[in-house]
């Protein structure tokens, strides 16, 4: 498991200039099958890192990018909040980036995922349609534009929290648009 910089593949095509993130490999030579994965408002943390433990012990290549390299949650998290708001930004081109760079990895086999939780949920439903094979959304944000947001998403699975007030009617909305 290790740190990726990200940066000047960022900075060059209008990203943050500063672009981390969390690889986690599979043991073994692969090629293996990747995974995206996009933290929630608290940032790449250990649980985060875990995640992408766990998702490369079932054998995929997991790359947790950090959205809040740049500065970190307090810095960023308005603007990459506005940014998923807008479904355009700074944010889509750092996931642009980081998605390029795990597809184009030596160890990929060029098919990859997106896994978000909450605003990377949100994030993840968002770039379903952005060249990914499949996404998982959980206890993501829906954009209002729901519809026009899911035209040409590769397949999509979702998980909402039942008691989950904050996303109330989220998961019979998601399921009734696709």
């Amino acid at each position: 498991m290790t740190y990726v910089d990200l940066s000047a593949e960022s900075a060059a095509s209008g990203g943050s200039p500063s672009l981390g993130g969390y690889l986690a490999t599979p043991s073994g030579p692969g090629p293996f099958p990747a995974v995206l994965m996009i933290h929630e408002a608290f940032g790449l943390n250990d649980l985060v890192r875990g995640h992408a433990d766990r998702l490369a012990r079932a054998g995929y290549l997991t790359l947790a990018v950090d959205l809040f390299s740049d500065g970190g949650p307090r810095r960023c998290l308005v603007s990459t909040m506005r940014s998923m708001g807008r479904g355009s930004g700074r944010a889509f081109t750092d996931l642009a980036t980081a998605r390029t760079w795990l597809a184009k990895s030596p160890l990929s086999t060029g098919k990859t995922g997106v896994i978000g939780f909450c605003m990377g949920g949100g994030f993840a439903l968002l770039v379903a349609r952005d060249g990914f094979d499949a996404a998982s959304v959980n206890y993501g944000r829906l954009p209002g534009n729901l519809e026009e947001s899911l035209r040409g998403a590769c397949p999509i699975v979702a998980n909402f929290g039942g008691r989950d007030i904050t996303l109330k009617g989220a998961a019979d909305k998601l399921e009734t648009a696709l």
